[in-house]
């Protein structure tokens, strides 16, 4: 479980960081040819770990042992074949070109002076809030909080780094802002994400208990959703405003 939930959060910074590169480079460095690499291993090791968060966040709830062992079977029935498609996809990769994308890192990073790295970094973050509050102002509620996760989580890595850096205007506190919104929107998505499989898991089950228990337990989850939309609301334009001011 581990495994996997590290995987995803080291290859969720290297595609924040490409991002970044392709920014600061002004695209001579180009983001979708190493996101080619990691696209598909990325997309298998999600769905793996959105059922291991499920399957945690269902503890916290009243089912009964019956039904959560008739989704723990329903779970493990589809992991078994990602994973088998995951460890092929990790054996075929590349490492040459893992090899390359280090080196533009490297020669990006090492080639310039404190200024040149914190320059470009703060005017990629800018970027991000203003595209931000482009979707604040235009897209529907759902659709604007998947597309605000994307960028905070390409904002996130560059903001912990540079919050350390005693030149750059960017302090713990902006960094600790940006995560609590990005944990509230977490939270919310995982319950989106656990309504969508549980009401999957129905189709291949008979058992009119197990419908019942699900029908109630839809219920709770997407109130509890309601709920944390509100408190992104809140913690969202604050971040924004503390992220504006500097970006």
């Amino acid at each position: 479980m581990e495994d996997i939930h590290q995987l995803r959060v080291n290859m969720k910074k290297l595609r924040a960081f490409y991002r970044f590169l392709e920014f600061a480079t002004n695209k001579s460095f180009r983001y979708k040819e190493p996101n080619k690499l990691f696209k598909n291993i990325f997309r298998l090791a999600g769905k793996i770990r959105e059922r291991q968060i499920n399957l945690e966040l269902l503890k916290n709830y009243e089912l009964s042992a019956k039904g959560y062992l008739q989704y723990e079977i329903f779970s493990q029935l589809n992991d078994k074949k990602e994973k088998e498609k995951l460890d092929k996809g990790l054996d075929a990769l590349n490492k040459t070109e893992l090899e390359k994308i280090k080196k533009n890192f490297q020669d990006f990073f090492m080639n310039k002076d404190l200024h040149d790295k914190i320059k470009p970094s703060l005017n990629f973050i800018g970027l991000q809030i203003e595209k931000i509050k482009n979707i604040l102002s235009k897209h529907e509620e759902l659709d604007k909080i998947h597309r605000i996760r994307i960028h905070l989580k390409t904002i996130k890595p560059l903001l912990f780094v540079l919050s350390g850096i005693s030149e750059s205007p960017f302090e713990e506190a902006h960094y600790l802002s940006l995560k609590t919104t990005e944990s509230a929107i977490g939270a919310w998505h995982d319950r989106i994400v656990l309504v969508s499989s549980l009401n999957q898991s129905l189709s291949d089950n008979q058992d009119k208990q197990y419908w019942k228990e699900l029908a109630n337990l839809n219920e709770i989850l997407k109130l509890e959703s309601r709920e944390l939309l509100e408190q992104i609301r809140k913690t969202l334009l604050e971040t924004v405003s503390l992220l504006g001011e500097e970006g």
